[in-house]
């Protein structure tokens, strides 16, 4: 809700998650489904920062210009530059406009593009993580677990009000929040 999206979505994807985690009785199917919820909490944020309150078109522009380019390296002053506008003027109507500073968004973007990007190719993280406009793992390794570190608070919160989640011990090592840079890297995601 604080990044923008609609309360009434965000109530609903809740009351869904609750309603599920519930039913659920094995690690595995609630790290599905908190990969599942919080992939449409960030679609309805994403939807509600392209849904400009001002309708302004440079920043809509801006915006098909950062999708069309966020693999390369992107300043706020080529976005600027773009539009035709004076870089910390477009910051300001940029934040504004979306809620989002262009360094937030664009790593935002960047981030979403690595997710789906996990999820659906065999491509190594060095790779993906070059393919999406990162130039350093370790920054890279560093921002993606920032953006997903949800998934262990929602673990713990579930822990604490409904027992530990059955696990077989052989599974284990794969779910360890402390091995590598994510915890579902490996077939999770």
């Amino acid at each position: 809700i604080e990044g923008g999206a609609a309360s009434e979505n965000i109530m609903k994807i809740n009351n869904d998650f609750l309603l599920t985690i519930q039913t659920l009785s094995h690690f595995e199917d609630l790290c599905y489904k908190l990969l599942e919820t919080l992939d449409l909490y960030a679609n309805c944020m994403f939807a509600s920062s392209l849904n400009l309150q001002s309708g302004n078109d440079t920043i809509k522009k801006a915006i098909q210009f950062i999708s069309a380019n966020y693999f390369k390296t992107l300043s706020l002053d080529q976005v600027a530059s773009y539009v035709h506008l004076n870089p910390a003027y477009f910051s300001t109507l940029f934040k504004t406009s979306t809620g989002h500073s262009f360094k937030e968004y664009l790593t935002m973007v960047r981030i979403e593009e690595s997710k789906r990007l996990l999820k659906t190719t065999s491509h190594s993280i060095v790779d993906i993580c070059l393919a999406v406009g990162f130039e350093d793992q370790s920054y890279f390794s560093k921002v993606f677990k920032k953006y997903t570190e949800e998934l262990r608070r929602y673990v713990e919160m579930y822990e604490k009000k409904y027992g530990p989640m059955e696990l077989d011990s052989s599974d284990y090592s794969k779910y360890m929040w402390d091995e590598g840079p994510w915890p579902f890297i490996g077939g999770m995601i």
